[in-house]
């Protein structure tokens, strides 16, 4: 059975008619690397931060679009990161990526503002969360 990608016009959604900028946080370079290939296909422009902590100082020089965040990083996990980038920026859309699948977790993940949690062997999931949607305000 050959799996279907989801239509996802990431290029859309940016209002300025630009790429859409999203940061994937991952301390797994090779995790990284396999969800790059997943949204930079669909017009993405991808940066790529190995914690939490670096995290942080990125989001407040790039303004992304999307932050995809794991959970278990050195430094700075990614609930704290979630948190502290939530508190700067309210508007900000982090979607966790993570291997852990813990109702805790995922309460936590709420709670610090992440608008989504994705299982690392659902990473197809995320195209649904970055379907084009209205900004948020």
């Amino acid at each position: 059975m050959v799996a279907t990608i989801p239509q996802c016009d990431l290029g859309r959604r940016h209002t300025q008619g630009g790429d859409v900028n999203i940061m994937i946080v991952d301390d797994n370079s090779r995790m990284r690397a396999m969800v790059r290939a997943l949204v930079e296909p669909l017009g993405a422009r991808v940066h790529e931060f190995s914690d939490g902590d670096e995290a942080v100082k990125g989001y407040d020089e790039l303004a992304p679009d999307w932050v995809l965040m794991d959970l278990a990083m050195q430094r700075m996990d990614g609930i704290s990161a979630t948190t502290r980038i939530r508190d700067r920026h309210p508007a900000a859309r982090v979607l966790i990526v993570t291997e852990h699948a813990d109702q805790g977790l995922q309460n936590a993940a709420a709670r610090a503002g992440a608008v989504g949690y994705v299982l690392k062997e659902n990473l197809f999931e995320i195209l649904e969360h970055l379907s084009p949607a209205p900004p948020l305000r």
